[in-house]
């Protein structure tokens, strides 16, 4: 384009070369080595981060390497995983319709279940939810007024527990929900605030150290109070849990005792400890010491069956395809296993303005919360992780302009093309001629030993093939040549693709060198035709 023309005119006259290197030595990000590799400048870049360098490769170096047709074997791979994960866990996330009876796991997916950590009251001996508010469906535009909903905190003193009901209607006055039973505020039945708790049954007070307590010793429990789900096309729907719900929990924390020795000697359960520090204590003072209590267990069964499946399926990639495109696909997998991480942990957010699950990394910090909303692992999640990060690989290789059914290497056939149509001859002779000239020395020599014409056949031959062979190989040496200088001035953009580069010169050596032995060969076939002419006249003599 003329920006890029403009950049090459400009980079000559500061630099005196067209396609300068740009070095980022600490890339970060990679914003400044992806805006050089789109501008076609040679690029080195690097991190001690391996986030980073990740980042890079997912960004630059496979769009580059495979371009556009590599999302048709990522997408392929994805649905495998998706597909095996919802045979898998399916039993574990059981779906029901609205009325609670029936699972209908196909009309009815549900998308999030919304859980509280718990504690057990200490006057009371109630076992208590916290949450700061019990907010549903809180959207503020006009044609969702009326569609608020939360859930209501009900106390059953003689079970030691809360239950909930569930409240629609439409906006009240303020941030109230209006019913036919009257108005009900969400704000006022919260259960905690700034780190102090309250028990509906008792009303007493739950200080913040006893919480603390509780955690480190025996860890916050659990209690799910809502689940959101969708009638077939239709908007977010909410409902009190059922049991067919609380059997999936349930089957789910079985299994997941029964194979947690099996996972851990796989190592892919993460049960490390977490080190001390700034961010980390706000979890190790509630009882989280190690990464896979920041998952309840069957978020943690949920993203344990996802790594095993993403590891057969690795192991069939390298059946299929090359290590470098192996690599490459399984990169992207663990790019939405990451994504899944993220949406699926103690520490998300339930969004009642917005009626979805925010991402743990929203908060920029290791807070626990106190409700915290859980995909369904059988197929929501997966799907709509996939979706946004897959969908990221086409835009990547149209701002690198890598098309389908093309080079690895944008314009690489125009390059070679423009390389072929500009090329001058390696050296100023005719080819034709000296072959002309080598034919008859070699003739002359032996032009009175007709007596043996299958010989001097054969050495004409012979000669006119290693001519023709060091002709077209000395061509194609400069062909080589001038395409490397071009491909490596104009094309390679990043020394993220360091084997084209390597490629190419090894091509360049090794033409040369064959051209060079087969100046030899010819050489010395014109020496041993004359010492056998000379034989052959001193033998007719």
């Amino acid at each position: 384009s003329l920006v890029i023309e403009k950049l090459e005119e400009y980079c000559d006259r500061i630099w005196g070369k067209r396609k300068p290197v740009v070095l980022d030595a600490f890339t970060g990000g990679g914003s400044i080595p992806f805006e050089a590799a789109r501008y076609g400048l040679n690029v080195l870049a690097s991190d001690l981060n391996p986030v980073a360098v990740v980042t890079m490769k997912a960004a630059m170096e496979y769009p580059l390497k495979f371009g556009a047709d590599l999302q048709q074997d990522i997408d392929k791979w994805v649905k495998y995983v998706g597909d095996e994960a919802e045979k898998r866990l399916a039993e574990f996330f059981p779906s029901v319709g609205a009325n609670g009876r029936s699972p209908l796991h196909r009309e009815s997916p549900v998308q999030n279940y919304l859980w509280a950590h718990t504690v057990v009251c200490p006057h009371c001996e109630s076992v208590v939810p916290l949450s700061p508010n019990w907010w549903l469906y809180k959207r503020p535009e006009k044609q969702n007024l009326h569609k608020w909903c939360a859930v209501k905190p009900i106390p059953n003193l003689e079970n030691k527990r809360v239950d909930f009901e569930l409240i629609k209607g439409s906006k009240g006055k303020g941030t109230t929900i209006e019913t036919d039973g009257g108005e009900y505020d969400p704000d006022t039945t919260t259960t905690i605030s700034r780190g102090v708790g309250k028990c509906p049954n008792c009303t007493s007070v739950i200080e913040d150290d006893v919480i603390k307590s509780q955690a480190k010793s025996s860890g916050l429990g659990l209690q799910l109070y809502a689940v959101a789900y969708k009638e077939g096309k239709g908007v977010l729907q909410f409902r009190i849990p059922t049991n067919f719900d609380l059997e999936g929990v349930a089957k789910a924390e079985a299994y997941l005792q029964e194979k947690l020795a099996s996972f851990e000697i796989s190592n892919i359960v993460p049960d490390v400890e977490i080190n001390s520090g700034a961010k980390t204590d706000e979890l190790i003072r509630y009882g989280i010491n190690r990464w896979d209590k920041l998952f309840n267990p069957r978020q943690l069964l949920t993203l344990v069956t996802y790594v095993e499946i993403i590891n057969e399926a690795k192991s069939k990639l390298q059946i299929e395809y090359e290590p470098e495109k192996v690599n490459a696909i399984a990169t992207y997998l663990a790019l939405v296993l990451d994504r899944c991480v993220d949406k699926n942990a103690r520490l998300c957010i339930w969004d009642s303005g917005r009626s979805h699950a925010q991402r743990a990394t929203t908060q920029h910090a290791l807070n626990l919360t106190w409700n915290y909303p859980e995909f369904s692992g059988s197929g929501e999640l997966w799907k709509a992780c996939a979706d946004a990060v897959i969908s990221d690989y086409q835009g990547l290789c149209d701002l690198f302009g890598t098309k389908s059914n093309s080079s690895t290497i944008p314009g690489l056939e125009q390059a070679l093309m423009r390389a072929s149509s500009s090329l001058t001859p390696l050296i100023d002779i005719d080819i034709e001629h000296d072959v002309s000239i080598l034919q008859d020395q070699l003739l002359g020599t032996k032009s009175n030993s007709s007596t043996i014409p299958e010989l001097e056949q054969s050495v004409m031959q012979a000669v006119s093939l290693i001519a023709a062979s060091t002709d077209s190989l000395l061509t194609l040496s400069q062909d080589a040549r001038t395409t490397q200088d071009k491909l490596l001035g104009t094309k390679s953009n990043s020394t993220t693709i360091p084997e084209l580069e390597q490629s190419v010169m090894q091509a360049v050596s090794l033409i040369d060198s064959f051209a060079d032995s087969l100046l030899t060969l010819s050489n010395n076939s014109e020496q041993d035709a004359r010492t056998t002419g000379e034989n052959r006249n001193i033998q007719i003599d």
